[in-house]
């Protein structure tokens, strides 16, 4: 509940993800577990879909975050091995938009024609990590931690248009003058490797830390993608003949690549009973890369978009460079009891101008930067400690790019409307945390 920021002075199980150095200055052997008893996401995008055609989602889930264990060797004791399963990330989001109407779509047919267009987008991302750790005390004041991580990601998108236009006939049907098909999905899981190399030293009340995450190396081996691509259009004159693109591919190798991060933190007593923490977090850029690594092959008959069709089996990743901070404020207001209160920011990573679709597609849909606030108030006596609090983040970006444009369609684009930069994003989840930590005594 302190944000992220204890890089520079943890001291509890949780130090094999924040700072393995912490690790060296664990007491007593232990057993932690922490869940967010339940969270509630909202997302909403003014304009998503067209001019005042919003797109909204609200998710409503419980996700376990972690089950974290130590223990120290009576003949070693300045070695603390530490084990944990952990919940490192969990989001889903869906949303539907639909607009009807009547207008001369079709230039080359006379007076109006009715016109709908439908749009769907769902995603759900989790993402597991399995670790152990070991921390070294090299003296009173110094200690050494490594961490190595087995990461589990797994990701579920599916993206999905369909616009028509069409007349009614004296018989009471219709007849479809043209149409516009593009349905993308994409699945996959991805196993990948990384380490956690950390430190941390004490003054007489100053503590400092730091450590580095390396990137995550993938295991193609056991991480594989299924996506299937379909586009058919049928536009006169623009098309003169229905045409068709699509393909479907499983067991595709797929790589994920995470940047190197370094941490570094501080603590410091500020009074008597209340202690500050503060930590910045720097993440390196990634370049524009291909997520699947296996030779997809295309089906159809006819290319619809030209350039060539390379990139229309691609699913594209970019990130930029970005500097993170977390603060963090703990007051104890007696021998058992304290109250913890934490922020940080997380801003978007995403590097959008270097994401160009080239007829690939962009798995990223995350468009803004959030704001994160948690509190809450802990007790600790010597067998257990336990921690009860309350955590939320919000975020809001305008100007962005419109993920389709269901109104004012045009037939020269194929059905759709020109896209704009005239989306308004926001974001905001609330939740309760728990956690509970039992510590192992001798009798």
């Amino acid at each position: 509940m302190l944000g992220g920021s204890m890089v520079g002075n943890v001291r509890d199980n949780s130090a094999i993800y924040y700072n393995p150095g912490g690790m060296a200055f664990t007491e007593k052997a232990s057993i932690s577990a922490d869940g967010d008893a339940i969270y509630l996401d909202f997302f909403n995008h003014e304009n998503g879909a067209g001019e005042d055609v919003d797109m909204e989602s609200l998710i409503l889930e419980a996700i376990p975050s972690a089950l974290i264990g130590s223990f120290k060797s009576e003949k070693r004791p300045w070695l603390t091995m530490n084990y944990a399963l952990m919940n490192k990330n969990a989001s889903k989001s869906s949303f539907n938009a639909q607009y009807s109407g009547v207008a001369d779509v079709m230039s080359d047919h006379p007076g109006d024609e009715n016109y709908l267009g439908t749009y769907s987008f769902s995603n759900e991302t989790r993402e597991d990590w399995v670790i152990l750790g070991r921390g070294y005390k090299v003296s009173e004041r110094l200690g050494l931690g490594i961490s190595t991580v087995i990461a589990f990601l797994s990701q579920k998108q599916s993206e999905k248009y369909n616009i028509s236009t069409f007349v009614p006939t004296a018989d009471g049907t219709v007849n479809e003058l043209g149409y516009n098909i593009n349905e993308t999905d994409l699945n996959y899981s991805n196993i990948g490797l990384l380490f956690k190399v950390g430190w941390s030293y004490e003054f007489d009340k100053l503590r400092i830390g730091g450590n580095i995450t390396t990137p995550r190396l993938s295991i193609l081996a056991v991480s594989k993608a299924y996506i299937n691509r379909n586009n058919q259009v049928s536009v006169s004159p623009y098309t003169d003949q229905p045409t068709k693109k699509s393909f479907t591919q499983d067991k595709i190798p797929v790589q994920y690549k995470s940047p190197w991060i370094f941490d570094l933190g501080i603590s410091y007593p500020i009074s008597k009973k209340g202690v500050a923490f503060i930590t910045v977090a720097y993440f390196s850029k990634i370049k524009k890369y291909d997520q699947l690594k296996g030779n997809v092959e295309l089906s159809g008959p006819e290319e619809i978009l030209d350039p060539s069709e390379e990139n229309y089996s691609a699913v594209f990743q970019a990130y930029k460079p970005i500097f993170n901070i977390a603060i963090g404020y703990e007051h104890r207001l007696n021998d058992h009891y304290s109250v913890l209160t934490g922020f940080r920011t997380d801003f978007n990573y995403s590097d959008l101008e270097e994401l160009d679709e080239d007829l690939g597609y962009i798995s990223t849909f995350s468009n803004y930067t959030l704001y994160h606030l948690t509190g809450g108030i802990g007790y600790t006596n010597k067998t257990i400690s336990l921690n009860v609090g309350i955590i939320s983040a919000f975020g809001k970006s305008s100007g962005n790019e419109q993920l389709v444009n269901l109104i004012d369609p045009k037939d020269e684009n194929l059905l759709l409307g020109n896209i704009g930069n005239t989306v308004n994003s926001s974001f905001l989840r609330l939740g309760v945390v728990l956690g509970l930590t039992f510590f192992f005594t001798k009798s």
